[in-house]
């Protein structure tokens, strides 16, 4: 098994969805603008953790030393989706910006 399948089935839907938009919340409500982009990841590898944890919770799975590293995973993986989706947007509307 080559390393990108293996992370590919790290990566749970339901927390992909939850932490692309609480990192998109954060990045573009003004009133949050006080909180840095360096903790923007963290905050997602955190968040990852406790909704994969929640949804194994609630499908009777059970809270495993797997599940807390698939939601870490899922939640830094949801960084690098927004990074890819705007760096495609950028290129192909011709933006350039210097942080987004």
């Amino acid at each position: 098994m080559d390393i990108l399948t293996m992370i590919t089935d790290l990566i749970e839907p339901t927390t992909l969805i939850c932490c692309l938009c609480v990192g998109y919340a954060i990045k573009h409500i003004k009133s949050l603008d006080a909180y840095s982009n360096e903790f923007i990841p963290l905050t997602m590898l955190l968040l990852g953790a406790v909704v994969s944890s929640i949804v194994a919770y609630f499908n009777g799975v059970g809270v495993t030393p797997d599940v807390i590293v698939q939601g870490m995973v899922t939640g830094i993986a949801s960084t690098g989706l927004h990074q890819l989706f705007t760096r495609t947007i950028q290129g192909l509307s011709g933006e350039t910006t210097e942080q987004n």
